[in-house]
């Protein structure tokens, strides 16, 4: 319930923060009437396709059984860890530039008339949307123990705590930074990323030990070492659902996992180096 809570409260922010700014922009234009109708018809067939992408997951998923839906399963929680990275990535390259980027967008399409808005509302909708559904398959799909009631109130509870937090951001804009938010948030979602890689590896592992594969490859997925009598088993899991925590992981995980973290810590020293 937390992990799907957290994942549409900061992805519905980010959709939120996108549409107020096209908003904001388009109320000190003179006539934008029907430039907003365009904005929120957008926003509308970006929810849309979502939605159309969430009901292919789930048919997928249903469609293909046993070892092939593991794989589809393990396949998906890999891609949603690797969004996460790239996400964080894209957000330290444009986050700052994130406000000009779309009013130079904005001013550009709403020369070529209305539809231009549409499409810009629908892109940026359709993209936050659709990252939001493929981390939501993937946390669905590591969270065999979930229910789905569970699972949707985490989902509900996060839009409605989305709203909230994106009011109280714009009403306390001059306390309460942009910035912080996105930074803390960030550390959240590689994190949780972090945990999707490590879930996707148990998945893949479970799978190839059912093959024939050379003996080898066995050991990679062999235990690294066992810490369960450390960590109490009342904050086991929660810790292995948002860090990827194993008391016993595999020596593949123990390099994955520094890996995924060193990529984004490389990534935020170079952007820190070439903006001085």
């Amino acid at each position: 319930m937390w992990q799907s809570l957290f994942i549409v409260w900061r992805e519905s922010v980010e959709a939120l923060l996108v549409i107020g700014i096209l908003f904001a922009w388009l109320n000190r234009q003179p006539n934008s009437s029907h430039a907003k109708k365009m904005l929120w018809l957008g926003t509308g067939l970006g929810i849309l396709f979502a939605c159309t992408l969430a009901i292919g997951f789930t048919l997928a998923g249903e469609w293909l059984s046993g070892s092939g839906g593991e794989w589809f399963q393990a396949a998906m929680i890999f891609v949603a860890s690797l969004l996460i990275l790239q996400m964080f990535i894209w957000m330290h390259r444009n986050g700052r530039s994130m406000k000009s980027h779309l009013e130079r967008e904005a001013s550009t399409r709403m020369a070529k008339g209305g539809l231009g808005i549409l499409f810009l509302a629908m892109l940026a909708v359709a993209r936050e949307g659709s990252e939001t559904v493929i981390f939501l398959y993937g946390i669905g799909a590591q969270q065999t123990g979930t229910s789905l009631m569970d699972f949707t109130l985490g989902s509900i509870f996060g839009f409605i705590l989305a709203l909230m937090t994106f009011g109280i951001l714009q009403l306390f804009s001059h306390i309460i930074s942009w910035r912080i938010f996105f930074a803390i948030s960030e550390v959240i979602l590689l994190l949780l990323g972090g945990a999707l890689l490590m879930s996707a590896l148990d998945k893949a592992g479970e799978q190839l030990m059912n093959l024939d594969i050379p003996e080898w490859l066995y050991t990679w997925f062999d235990p690294a070492w066992d810490t369960s009598n450390l960590i109490p088993n009342f904050i086991a899991p929660t810790l292995a659902s948002f860090t990827g925590y194993r008391a016993q992981p595999s020596w593949l995980g123990v390099i994955l996992l520094p890996l995924y973290w060193l990529v984004a810590l490389i990534f935020i020293m170079y952007s820190g180096h070439s903006k001085n």
